[in-house]
């Protein structure tokens, strides 16, 4: 029971330390409880990368850089900064509460190997401060626990046991699954904000499944302090948008961040997308951003190199086989690829299938939208899986043992990009646009450009002509101010207007004309605007005979 008590506390400690920082940047109480854990994590990276860069204990680094986090933050406060949107109370209750069952299995035992061989181990010597890490991390004994591996996972462990006073497994099982699931439920909001244009309960609920994928493939490493479900989703989360053509925030960026620096695999990743981006799309906005979380994870490759530590694929990886088409290297293709496809074969089948049927039928629609081709989702799916493979041919361990041990575990970004594209492509076809066939496209069309009995718009123009057969617009008298109210038993004089009115509360074209009533707009008042190449007069929305 004590145990479970420090292990709740640790959790809440976790969140309060970085909750000044995203709540400033989110303005959303929710959403940054959610976000929390994540900034927490990442801010205790900075401390230990400072710590090994200068020396000294972590515990005056802890309290140096969240010192500088609760500047940042009131500096941020005093701007004016727009809430995040998508990310309502609602929103919030949708994307969490479907992960508590699953996210149960924190309770269990911790006896995970990775996590005590690698980042609880890794944890341990941060908190004997920088001398000692240094040591540790180029001790050729310790070569077994991946040193260069990034200290992210690890960090957040190190600064709550450096708060306890003491080392205890419980404890950082609980704060290594708390910082994963707040990736995962960010994965979800990234899902729920890619789908803003589809109804809000298609689109949580799309964010949901997502979400719940990270426990599709290997569900009991998830909260037993491994790293591999903290980076997948962190990396889709981030990438997300950048793939989608959306606009990159703050989030975002940290979100790539908190995946390079988590494993060298999720670096590569980053690059991947970085450089597909800087190579294929360069004209659209924020193609660089990726490149800040590289640097973030290249400064630590630099640093753990400089260190003395090493990695496995760098002391005993069979590069030169590799490049000389060596049988020795090369025969293990075949059951690398065998082994990948039982763990995710049926779930890229499914998504491509989905992705060809939404090429084929909601192209148009989905570019209307605003989203970037399904094909750079896929671009960074074999961006990622051929890497992947290369490891594991020029790995030293023996192949059946290597796959059987990981495979599970670090194709999970494979699944979560073909979920995201599934997800994506259902809201594309829930998304109920104005005028795409039938009677609404005809009202939506005899809206934006009204005809009178000749069968010709208000402004002179044929919609039967070719756009280069119109004739040439002019531009009319700037409209009168709208007139005020009249007072009661008055009556407005009787005119004609040939006005395009639209509402300002909801922007929706309505067009009043001829004698007669004119009903108001359901909205706010709307504002006159006049139509080029035609006489305009004010209107007044309670003209009488």
């Amino acid at each position: 029971m004590m145990t479970m008590l420090f292990a709740a506390l640790a959790g809440g400690a976790l969140v309060l330390a970085g909750l000044p920082l995203t709540f400033a940047l989110a303005r959303r109480a929710l959403y940054a409880i959610v976000l929390a854990p994540l900034v927490s994590a990442l801010l205790a990276t900075v401390a230990v990368m400072a710590m090994l860069v200068v020396g000294g204990s972590l515990r005056v680094w802890l309290a140096v850089v969240y010192a500088l986090q609760a500047v940042l933050a009131v500096v941020l406060l005093r701007a004016r900064m727009a809430p995040v949107e998508h990310a309502t109370t609602a929103d919030a209750l949708w994307l969490t509460v479907p992960l508590l069952p699953p996210a149960a299995t924190v309770i269990g035992p911790p006896t995970g190997w990775d996590a005590h061989s690698i980042w609880w181990l890794h944890a341990g010597y941060f908190t004997r401060g920088g001398e000692v890490t240094r040591q540790a991390m180029s001790e050729p004994g310790l070569a077994f626990s991946h040193p260069d591996y990034p200290p992210l996972p690890s960090a957040p462990v190190a600064a709550v046991w450096q708060v306890l006073g003491a080392a205890d497994f419980h404890v950082a099982r609980a704060v290594s699954a708390l910082v994963t699931l707040s990736a995962i439920a960010l994965l979800g909001f990234a899902v729920r904000r890619a789908l803003g244009f589809a109804p809000p309960v298609a689109a949580r609920l799309a964010g949901v499944l997502v979400a719940l994928a990270a426990w599709a493939t290997e569900p009991a490493t998830v909260t037993a302090g491994y790293s591999d479900a903290l980076w997948a989703a962190a990396f889709v989360a981030g990438a997300l948008p950048l793939l989608l053509g959306q606009p990159a925030r703050p989030v975002d960026v940290g979100l790539l961040a908190v995946a390079a620096l988590s494993k060298n695999e999720a670096f590569l990743a980053v690059v991947t997308l970085a450089m597909l981006l800087t190579v294929f799309r360069r004209a659209a906005t924020g193609w660089w951003l990726p490149w800040l979380p590289v640097a973030a994870g290249g400064s630590w490759a630099a640093l753990s190199r400089a260190l003395g530590a090493t990695s496995d694929l760098q002391a005993g990886g069979r590069f030169r086989e590799l490049i000389t088409v060596n049988p020795v290297v090369w025969d293990r293709l075949a059951p690398t690829v065998r082994a990948l496809w039982a763990v995710v074969g049926n779930v890229v089948t499914v998504a491509a299938v989905v992705a060809l049927l939404g090429t084929l039928a909601l192209r148009g629609r989905r570019r209307r939208l605003g989203l970037a081709s399904d094909g750079w989702l896929w671009g960074m799916v074999a961006g990622y899986t051929v890497p992947l493979i290369l490891a594991y041919l020029i790995s030293p361990y023996d192949i059946n043992w290597h796959l059987r041990t990981s495979l599970d575990r670090v194709s999970l970004p494979l699944v979560l990009l073909a979920c995201a594209s599934c997800a994506i492509w259902a809201g594309v076809a829930l998304d109920h646009m104005p005028g795409t066939s039938g009677a609404g496209a005809k009202a939506d069309a005899d809206t934006a450009h009204p005809v009178d009995s000749a069968g010709r718009t208000l402004s002179g123009h044929d919609p039967r002509m070719a756009p280069a057969q119109a004739p040439a617009m002019r531009t009319g008298r700037a409209p009168r101010k709208w007139p005020r109210s009249p007072a009661p038993g008055m009556t407005g004089s009787r005119t004609r207007s040939i006005t395009t009115n639209r509402c300002r509360a909801c922007t929706c074209p309505s067009v009043h004309g001829g004698a007669g009533r004119l009903k108001r707009c359901s909205g706010e008042r709307p504002s006159s605007r006049p139509v080029s190449g035609s006489r305009t007069t004010s209107v007044r929305p309670w003209v009488t005979r």
